[in-house]
């Protein structure tokens, strides 16, 4: 009989290494074998390494049959309850609870798409038996994971709903933001803002009420960061600039290096889009460098293949190619998709440098990693580049061969796609070297009724207006050429003024970009000015009273001989001038403190956004803490004691529902 688990709650991400399996099996101890292990991984998100996940596999699908026949020996199966969930003892559907979290780490090893979709859809049976609606939510969320990986968006969508649903009603908050992450991600690849916008807002409600701050930091960048993306995804790129910063601010390169080095990457894909290649590589040398010293060599490597593609954009083909050797360098070779897509970007260079040789070679390279059913965009996009560069080559017969493999390829996965059209195009322009101008004439005119408002579509419709004009031309239509050329140039004269226009808009939010920048830069720069002359204030506000007593004394003791009424005169007038000091140093003090709280009037606005119940003193407190004075300096500029500033303090920690173990500058700071 197996024991009641004593777990409750997300426990994190966990590797079940085949050393550690091994030592769990080899325990010794009076629990079944197959519930040992899955105590041990029960609420945790699997991890697995490529090396050994084969082995691991086998051995939990062992485990998953033997606790499964003794399931069958009591009765229970997934379908095989007719009474209700309720009526089953409870201690059953804690040993279907662990037989599910055997299949969630299962479903994580195998390598099979097929194995995974029945793995996956029988322990989802034995987690409905169990009725517990965390490791539910873990075990779809996981599938969601693996759909997403193999470019499954419809499997994901579906996987990520379910596990969102059963995360809400397990009330587990830390599960439900990793999923709304994950989520939020797929919906924008899928290029559906809208739904991604949708569950981002979502998310943000769920960390509102879950105010230690510290603790959901890293989903709050995470957030932001997809946030920052659907703004981009949108075009409305300073937005996107000043919400991935924020992100940037919130993440932590040690702790979270691949958010840090994420955010990296979209601001330099911005600063690409709007033509500031220097800040763009900027971006992306940091995330190498971050990646690497953190030992994170895939990020690191992508960061390198992204590099080169932004020096192949700007034509230095030899920089591009030093920046694939890094790259490669240090990438180990069972890292075989991050390999291709750096291949895919060498080949890409290639094309652009008409390096013909070395493009066919790295084609074949990577059309040898790829296995005879994979038909996903790896090889449509390699079978591209090779029709091109034979193109290039002028050899059209072999060109010819591969694009229409490529088609092929296209027509299954995706038939509007602009890749395929742009094959095609290129298909008809071999078309009318070899004579072939039917043939031609039927795919120019599929490609040129295509109804579509986007600019490098319209590129592709104005070339294939051009070809038409060409075959209307050997075919002695000179007339139809005349028009399909004239509609070609009006087209490219409509693609040239929208370039234009696009050019000086990306200028002008660059130059936005950069003002609010230089304008964030000047206000921390008065913010810390403000602080010394508030601490130079706060030095004299204490040490101006002692003086005046010492000097009080000292006329007492110097001038003691002096008639005692006249004495009295004396000591009035030095009391005079101190007190004609104290009103200066007030009005220097309220100077200070308003300089201190009036630097980033963008903190008071949100702190009123998620406090609106903070009093005027509570919000003048929250600022006073967050410029990082202490104590005795807040009760001198509050004028009220030490203990006066400790019990505001305690009150403040109950209206913003933070525990005595957060500590509340760093809170503040993160509002």
């Amino acid at each position: 009989m197996a024991k009641e688990t004593k777990l409750s709650g997300y426990r994190g991400e966990y590797w079940l290494s085949l050393e550690r399996l091994s030592e769990l099996m080899t325990l010794d101890g009076r629990t079944f074998p197959p519930y040992q292990i899955a105590r041990e991984i029960l609420y945790c998100e699997p991890l697995s390494a490529n090396h050994e996940r084969n082995e691991v596999c086998t051995i939990l699908c062992d485990l998953i049959k033997e606790a499964e026949s003794k399931m069958e020996e009591k009765g229970v199966e997934p379908g095989g309850i007719t009474e209700s969930l309720s009526n089953l003892p409870k201690r059953l559907r804690q040993d279907a609870l662990l037989i599910g979290a055997l299949y969630t780490f299962a479903i994580a090893n195998v390598e099979s798409r097929e194995k995974v979709e029945e793995l996956g859809e029988r322990g989802a049976a034995w987690l409905q038996l169990s009725g517990d609606h965390l490791q539910t939510g873990i075990h779809w969320y996981e599938l969601g994971k693996i759909h997403a990986g193999v470019m499954q968006p419809a499997g994901a969508v579906k996987a990520m709903e379910t596990a969102l649903t059963h995360a809400e009603q397990s009330g587990d908050s830390e599960l439900h933001l990793r999923i709304t992450v994950m989520f939020a991600g797929i919906a924008l690849q899928r290029g559906n803002a809208d739904k991604a916008s949708t569950i981002i807002e979502q998310g943000m409600k769920v960390l509102e009420k879950n105010p230690s701050i510290e603790r959901f930091r890293f989903h709050r960048s995470r957030l932001l960061t997809l946030r920052g993306r659907f703004h981009a995804s949108q075009q409305q790129y300073e937005k996107a600039v000043h919400v991935l910063e924020s992100a940037l601010e919130d993440a932590d390169e040690k702790q979270d290096p691949v958010n840090y080095c994420g955010i990296d990457s979209q601001l330099a894909d911005i600063y690409q889009t709007l033509g500031d290649y220097t800040t763009a590589l900027d971006h992306l040398n940091r995330a190498a460098a971050i990646a690497e010293q953190n030992n994170r060599v895939v990020i690191s490597s992508l960061a390198w293949s992204k590099i080169g593609r932004v020096y192949t954009e700007l034509q230095d083909y030899n920089q591009a190619r030093e920046a694939f050797r890094f790259a490669h360098k240090h990438l180990p070779d069972y890292h075989a998709t991050a390999h291709r897509r750096i291949l895919e970007a060498e080949i890409e260079c290639a094309v652009k440098a008409k390096a013909t040789t070395e493009g066919i070679t790295l084609c074949n390279q990577l059309l040898a990693s790829l296995s005879d059913n994979d038909i996903g965009p790896h090889r449509s996009t390699t079978l591209i580049s090779l029709g091109v560069l034979y193109m290039q080559l002028k050899k059209f017969r072999k060109a010819r061969i591969y694009l229409e493999k490529a088609v092929r390829v296209l027509s299954t996965t995706n038939s509007n796609s602009r890749e395929l059209w742009q094959t095609k195009s290129n298909l008809a322009r071999i078309m009318i070297q070899q004579g072939e101008t039917g043939a031609a004439r039927t795919l120019l005119e599929e490609i040129t009724s295509v109804q579509t408002t986007a600019l490098a579509d319209e590129v592709i419709r104005a070339e294939g207006l051009e070809m038409l004009s060409d075959v209307e031309r050997l075919e002695g239509n000179f007339q139809s050429a005349l028009e399909y050329m004239q509609a070609s140039k009006e087209l490219a004269l409509e693609i040239a003024e929208r370039k234009n226009t696009i050019s000086i808009q990306n200028a002008r939010v660059l130059v936005g970009i950069q003002m609010t920048q230089q304008q964030e830069k000047l206000q921390e720069r008065q913010r810390k000015i403000a602080e010394r002359e508030l601490a130079q204030t706060l030095t004299m506000m204490n040490v101006m009273p002692l003086q005046v007593d010492r000097t009080e004394k000292q006329l007492h003791r110097t001038l003691g001989w002096l008639d005692p009424d006249l004495l009295k005169r004396v000591v009035v007038s030095q009391k005079e001038v101190a007190n004609t000091w104290d009103v200066e140093r007030g009005a220097k003090k309220k100077r200070a403190l308003v300089k201190v709280q009036g630097v980033k009037p963008k903190f008071f606005m949100s702190l009123r956004e998620r406090f609106p119940d903070l009093t005027s003193k509570q919000e003048r407190l929250c600022g006073l803490i967050r410029s990082g004075l202490k104590t005795p300096e807040i009760a001198v500029l509050l004028n009220i004691s030490e203990d006066g500033v400790w019990m505001q303090r305690k009150r403040l920690r109950k209206k913003l529902e933070i525990e005595k173990d957060v500590n509340l500058e760093k809170f503040l700071k993160n509002i």
